[in-house]
């Protein structure tokens, strides 16, 4: 079978079939499950680049600037926060503090890693051959990014995702470091909980 085909039928079952599964119950089987059998899947695929993967470094100057745009941009998002949605400003931080505390810990590890793996690393050695090393590859994988959160329902969420997948994409194509994007993903998913958003990103899960 022809090798492109192949490839093909793989982005369509991991970055479409499955979410559309997930989305209208097709598929019972819990998100984050799904969402680790495709990192093993994709790990496996990456198995004789583990330490490139892991193991690259990056510049201080680099998280510098990581760190600046960040907050550049958190400061607009607070303030966005504050004006139209005043009720759910530090709501978290106010009412769960607790669950801050898990969020910390728990996100960067069950979430920005895993989707990083799939949706960098993977995704723009696995299908290049498919859409070019150019801005199509870019442009289809922020859809991808923006459709997975299509599970949540809400139009904010893959708005977020959409534009938030290019700063994620920019950084790993001129950083060349895996650890670098994942650092800056959970940067910006922490915000969305402390920053009073973080309902727009759970599944039957209600802060109220």
């Amino acid at each position: 079978m022809n090798k492109k085909l192949i490839l093909g039928l793989e982005f369509f079952l991991l970055y479409i079939f499955l979410v559309l599964g997930i989305h209208y119950k097709w598929i019972t089987i819990h998100p984050f499950i799904l969402l680790g059998l495709g990192f093993s899947y994709a790990l496996f695929q990456l198995r004789g680049e583990f330490s490139a993967l892991f193991l690259t470094g990056f510049e201080k100057e680099d998280l510098y600037f990581v760190l600046k745009r960040f907050f550049i941009i958190a400061l607009f998002v607070g303030v966005g926060t504050y004006f139209l949605r005043p009720d759910k400003l530090f709501y978290v931080v106010k009412n769960r503090p607790k669950l801050i505390l898990i969020v910390f810990f728990a996100y960067p590890l069950l979430s920005a890693i895993p989707q990083e793996v799939l949706y960098r690393s993977f995704f723009f050695k696995r299908y290049q051959s498919l859409f070019g090393p150019g801005q199509l590859i870019i442009f289809v994988n922020a859809l991808c990014f923006s459709f997975l959160h299509v599970i949540y329902n809400n139009w904010v969420a893959l708005t977020f995702t959409f534009v938030g997948n290019y700063l994620y994409t920019s950084t790993y194509l001129k950083k060349k470091s895996f650890g670098l994007v994942c650092i800056e993903h959970s940067l910006y998913g922490l915000l969305m909980f402390l920053i009073g958003l973080g309902d727009f990103f759970v599944l039957r899960f209600n802060l109220n």
